[in-house]
């Protein structure tokens, strides 16, 4: 090597370590890598076949669904599986080709999709596509993201490295499971997920019936691959959101020399889950050993490796140096429950606070003070009530923030 190619490279890197910021985001939630197993079109043949391997192993996946007869005679199925914690998300209202269609076709039929998934349980939170027949155009992802934090096409091996940041989130690709014989090469590529820490994904039709199917025995092997593998097994929302996430913590800053520290940060989309747990490692030389980490009235514990589990969409959080004599601003015992008014809060030891509800991109939706000493009631926002997901109390006198927490449905 050169010494001007030396004195580069030596500059390259010390600029990498430079860029590293204090708050890291553990890589696919400290697993090897990760695999997301989804299906298309509300095949009878995945209630069969699919949940009970899915409940068997404890793991979850995702199930794209169009409107129709598939979906609409079997809604009690989705729902259950909505509930066992499968994401049960958009094929659109009629399984059409998008990119034929014009701007107001499109919406309705992502839309109306989105309605009827959503109608099914309250957990159920549509926040991820996949197109029919893996066809869109920049005018459909344009509409697409809209209500989607990512959208899938297909075609190609669906590896997704940590480091990189996609430059479309609504035209993501995934590997095609077609038959038996596809079935090989997608457990190399498993393999190659936990080998290279990536992102495997995978689309399915028919197993063990119903149309481009691969049988439920090689279905399994698959599954198993995976978890043999040490690969994180999750919905394509959960590990989207995830990684979507990570691109925004990874920007946070904190001054080195401080006691402690109010970290705040925006949603990267809109349409953000409610909650994203992301585990994070804090910078030692910046935060110290053993930090003690809190969020609202919770206090984090940190994890066998010395990171924090957080919910990234509380969009702050406190931290303290160890042996730092810091007075808790939070309430532990307060709680939250909805009434057909508002919310109310309970065992807030506060006679008044100033109050912000705020949605998962975390804009205000509605403000003002709360009186504790009399009925502690925060009313529904006059607009966009639904989209209510966070709620942050703070001192009148001093503008701490003294609680704060994910909010209920609105009723």
């Amino acid at each position: 090597m050169t010494r001007i190619a030396s004195i580069l490279q030596t500059s390259l890197l010390g600029a990498a370590a430079v860029l590293a910021g204090p708050v890291t985001t553990v890589p696919w939630n400290g697993h090897k890598g990760a695999v997301t197993f989804t299906y298309d079109d509300a095949c009878a043949s995945q209630i069969a076949n699919v949940f009970p391997s899915l409940e068997s192993r404890k793991i979850h996946a995702t199930f794209f669904v169009p409107g129709g007869y598939n979906f609409n005679s079997t809604l009690d199925s989705w729902k259950q599986a909505a509930k066992a914690g499968h994401e049960v998300a958009n094929h659109t209202a009629s399984h059409a080709d998008l990119s034929g269609l014009d701007s107001t076709k499109i919406e309705q039929e992502i839309r109306g999709q989105d309605s009827a998934i959503k109608a099914l349980d309250p957990s159920v939170e549509s926040v991820t596509l996949a197109y029919p027949f893996c066809n869109t155009s920049p005018l459909v992802n344009r509409i697409a993201n809209r209500h989607n934090i990512i959208a899938r096409t297909c075609g190609g091996n669906a590896q997704f490295e940590w480091t990189t940041k996609p430059s479309e989130w609504m035209s993501m690709t995934s590997f095609i499971l077609q038959d038996d014989a596809t079935t090989a090469t997608a457990l190399t590529e498993i393999d190659n997920a936990a080998k290279n820490g990536t992102w495997f994904v995978t689309l399915n039709h028919g197993v063990g019936g119903d149309w481009m199917f691969i049988s439920t025995e090689q279905m399994n092997s698959l599954f198993d691959r995976a978890i043999q593998n040490g690969a994180w097994v999750g919905t394509y929302q959960e590990i989207a959101a995830y990684w979507r996430a990570s691109k925004t913590m990874d920007t946070v800053s904190a001054a080195s020399g401080a006691a402690n520290w109010n970290l705040k940060w925006t949603s990267p989309h809109p349409k953000m889950p409610r909650s994203v747990p992301l585990r994070v490692k804090l910078d030692p030389s910046v935060f110290g050993t053993a930090p003690i980490v809190s969020q609202g009235s919770q206090r984090i514990t940190p994890q066998t490796d010395g990171s924090f589990v957080i919910d990234f969409m509380r969009l702050e959080m406190m931290v303290a140096k160890a042996g730092s004599n810091i007075k808790a601003k939070a309430r532990a015992h307060a709680s939250l429950t909805t009434t057909r008014d508002g919310w109310k809060i309970l065992g807030l030891q506060e006679p008044s606070a100033t109050y912000t509800v705020r949605a998962a991109s975390g804009e205000s939706l509605a403000s003002g003070v709360v009186a504790m000493s009399t009925n502690g009631l925060i009313p529904f926002p006059e607009r966009n009530a639904t989209e209510a997901r966070f709620l942050e109390l703070r001192s009148i006198d001093t503008g701490l923030q003294l609680w704060s927490s994910a909010l209920p449905l609105a009723r």
